[in-house]
Order: structure tokens, then sequence, then C-alpha cells
């Protein structure tokens, strides 16, 4: 399993974060309410952390906060969503031993970064109320407090940052950082990425194994081009051969929403060179879009698309990021189907703006 958020920060390291006392108390990826959540995700419809008591980091939703020190207790890493009263953390003075995530401590001056030896704890279920030892912690690694008490272990985490994403270790596996989409039914986040790699908004991932051009949303569905709010629409290539990776060279936002921003829309190539500016994402209605220039390891250019809140639009989205079917364009051509089921579609060298990481992998 695994989430990724994008840190309100393209400039300062984990170490910044985690070094800054004052104020400490971070909203590290927003404003800490329910629509401050994770830009993609990689998660089964259930598993054995998404009860109660859950798991920190992937058994509620929310943003991410560092150094939430409260009294004598704090958490390095926690999701508002997992607090007992979800997206209202506890205040400084507050008592409690109720926030729980990754980095955890109970009984010390946590307000300057302090420790002790008897209530930390790595990590630590999501429960309601609890105090000190009643509070289930995960595995065996941690304070004296809880003696050899070993609640269990959901799983081992690894945390990944970067400005441009690849692959990574972990437990013996590589695992792919690859941004593809924020969880079915949350926020409506959709994404195509590397050659291509496809999510849609209901959270189905395939690959497009058609050249051409393909619209990726239409707002509403099933309107032309010229009744669209927002049309996006990708020129899709083969770069190297007949049966090569197809990547997307071109992309146009066009329709009334994107015309109230600018005249014509807009327009990106990969012939424009945006490898080296910083990506922004721009607010088409509610919707929110976008385009990061990516490079192959082999120094092929190609165009990434991420979109945000297609579920907020107010209208049926279709394209292949939406609601339209997608049938037509996930079968290679008769000619490459059997080089292509010899081949790992998996692409590295893709970019991203800065973003965090969680993946879970299971110990069993």
């Amino acid at each position: 399993m695994s989430k990724t958020w994008e840190l309100t920060s393209s400039t300062k390291s984990m170490y910044d974060y985690f070094s800054d006392h004052n104020p400490g108390r971070i909203y590290a990826t927003g404003d800490g309410s329910a629509s401050d959540t994770h830009i993609a995700s990689d998660m089964p419809s259930s598993f054995s952390g998404d009860g109660t008591p859950g798991d920190p980091i992937f058994g509620a939703d929310g943003g991410l906060v560092f150094n939430w020190w409260y009294s004598n207790n704090g958490a390095r890493v926690a999701v508002p969503g997992g607090y007992k009263t979800p997206y209202s953390l506890p205040g400084t003075g507050e008592n409690n031993d109720d926030l729980h995530g990754l980095g955890n401590e109970f009984g010390a001056n946590t307000q300057a970064g302090g420790g002790s030896g008897s209530w930390w704890h790595d990590a630590a279920k999501i429960m309601g109320d609890c105090h000190g030892t009643s509070c289930q912690v995960l595995g065996s690694d941690h304070g004296s407090a809880w003696g050899s008490t070993d609640f269990g272990c959901l799983g081992s985490y690894a945390i990944y940052v970067s400005a441009a994403l690849s692959t990574f270790p972990c437990q013996g596996s590589t695992l792919s950082a690859q941004v593809s989409g924020a969880a079915a039914g949350g926020a409506g986040g959709a994404a195509a990425v590397g050659d291509p790699h496809l999510r849609n908004v209901h959270g189905e991932r395939f690959d497009l194994m058609k050249p051409g051009k393909h619209v990726l949303i239409n707002i509403p569905r099933g309107a032309g081009a010229e009744r669209a709010l927002l049309r996006v629409q990708a020129d899709a290539r083969q770069l190297g051969g007949q049966c090569a990776d197809m990547y997307f060279q071109e992309l146009n936002v066009t329709g009334s929403w994107a015309e109230a921003k600018q005249a014509g829309g807009y327009h990106f190539s990969v012939s424009q060179g945006g490898d080296v500016a910083t990506p922004e994402w721009v607010a088409f209605g509610k919707v929110v879009l976008k385009v990061v220039h990516g490079r192959t390891d082999s120094g092929l250019s190609y165009l990434n698309v991420y979109v945000k809140h297609l579920g907020r639009a107010g209208f049926a989205v279709g394209g292949l990021l939406g609601e339209d079917d997608h049938t037509g364009v996930v079968t290679p051509p008769e000619a490459c189907a059997n080089r292509l089921a010899l081949v790992d579609s998996a692409e590295g060298g893709q970019t991203a703006p800065s973003v965090l990481s969680v993946a879970e992998a299971s110990l069993a």
C-alpha cells in the first residue's frame, strides 16, 4: 500500500521539517481540514488496519502534520483524520494520549523535540480515548513502559521524499513511487503518467496502447468540444519504433473554464522545454490540473498529467480519466502483442513536484 502527499514547501528538506521545533506543529500539506489530503494512493478496498484500532497512516484520511506536540505528548508524523475528533487536533496544553502516528512520545518535553526512555513508540494504532499503556503500540519497538507488550504489526513503513520520482528499495523489493491518482471515491483524483499509465476517477488503472489523440477529460460528459466546460485532449505517440512505448507529446486544455483563464485555452508540448520550470496547479472551476514534463533514462521527453477534484466538478465527467469506457485503447496492435507481453511496462525517470510517499509492505 502507499499514499503520496504534495508538501506545501518545495524547498524544505525533511531535516528542515523535523528539526524545526519553533513553532513546530506543522501542517505540511495544507490547512489540516478534510479537504487537505493525499494526492495519490494505492490501497486495497479493505485491509487489517482499516478498522479501529487501525493503521496510523493508512487507516484514516487527511493531510500530514509534523512535530505535533501537545503538553508532554507528540507525534512526528500524523494524519489529522486519525485523531479521536477527526481534523480537530489537540491544542498545545491538552494532555491526552490520543494522537497516534509515526514517532510518538507520551512523557517528555516534546515541544523542544525531547523524548523519554519509557514512553516513546515508533508507531501506534489509531484509537479513541486511551491512556498510557492502554494505547496499542505496533510491534515491540517501543519504550520500557509497555514492557514486552506487542499489539501486533500491521506492516513496515518506508518514507520516500523526492522532487523527481523514481523507484526505491523496500524489504528486498523495488517499489515505484509513481503518482497515479488519488483514492477512488475521494477527492476525485486521476492521472496519466509515463508511457502512459492512467488511473481514472474510479481508481481503475490501465495502460494506453493506442497511439493518436485521446480525450482525457470532458466536462460535461458527452458534450461536444464547442459546448464543453473543460476538455483535455492528449496526443500519444510511439517513440523509437513501431512497437515502442508511447508517450504524450502534446496536450490541449480547452472549454469555457479554460477560456475564462486564458484566451484560447492552454497548449503544452514537449518542445516547450517546461522540464526546467516549476509546474503549477491551475484551477478550472473546482477541478485542478497540472502538466509536468518528464524524461526517460534514455532522454525521451514526454508529458505527465495530474488532476484533482474531478469528483467535485458538479457534472458527470467523461474522457479516459473520467467515466468513459477505456477498453478500446488498452489492446496493443496485433503485430505488437507478442512483443509487449514480454516487456515490463514500468518506466523510470518520471518527474513530479516535491512529494512524500509512505509505503507499507506486509511482513506476513
